[in-house]
């Protein structure tokens, strides 16, 4: 519960510079003055093992036995590093390390199996606790948010079991573009101070169930 309640607090606060503090988003009512410090306050906090959507165990040199574990690609699209995000909360990895996939697809499936620890009403963006306690954060476009659910059929809700496939939203690609907000979808991990190593392992095109982003913990 801890973790989901971290998860949604996130979701929310990745879009604080396009509402008004203050303003309630998916039932959460964002206060933070900075994204930055909101952002290390909860990794601090955060608690929880390492998950993914695959793992093994794998001896190192050292000894050391570390779980290596996967997330896969929500959508069919291109994947390209967080830098080329036209946002500077992305870009600048204030939310976490990932990946970011241009879409040629209008579905955006679970990264692995997990909870639905927020869904946004309005489509844009989904928190998923994998299991073992990866924090996955999907944002669908950049500024999507001011949309108000226009263009967006969300599939899923808090607290739903989802599995790795599982639709989570289908959008409208054409009112996106339209309205003037790239499709770009940052891939975060909202808990990577949790583990050795988060390092996206794809870049260029993939379809949603590829492998994208490695995690590592020792076990």
């Amino acid at each position: 519960e801890e973790q989901k309640a971290e998860v949604l607090a996130l979701v929310a606060e990745a879009d604080r510079e396009k509402l008004p503090v203050g303003a309630v988003e998916g039932g959460t009512i964002d206060t933070v003055d900075d994204a930055s410090s909101r952002s290390a306050a909860a990794g601090a906090a955060a608690a929880g093992t390492a998950t993914g959507v695959a793992a093994a165990a794998t001896a190192v040199a050292t000894g050391v036995v570390e779980r290596v574990l996967q997330v896969v690609s929500p959508l069919d699209g291109v994947v390209k590093p967080l830098s080329e995000v036209p946002d500077p909360v992305f870009a600048g990895g204030v939310m976490g390390p990932g990946v970011a996939i241009e879409p040629s697809g209008d579905t955006v499936y679970a990264p692995g199996a997990g909870t639905i620890a927020a869904a946004q009403p309005t489509g844009h963006a989904f928190g998923i606790v994998l299991d073992g306690g990866v924090e996955v954060l999907i944002h669908v476009g950049i500024d999507t948010v001011n949309l108000k659910g226009e263009g967006f059929d969300v599939k899923v809700k808090a607290g739903d079991r989802v599995e790795i496939g599982t639709p989570l939203v289908t959008f409208d690609r054409d009112i996106i573009t339209k309205a003037g907000y790239p499709l770009i979808t940052p891939v975060i991990v909202l808990n990577a101070e949790q583990f050795s190593v988060v390092d996206p392992i794809a870049l260029g095109e993939v379809t949603a169930g590829t492998p994208i982003i490695s995690v590592e913990q020792e076990a």
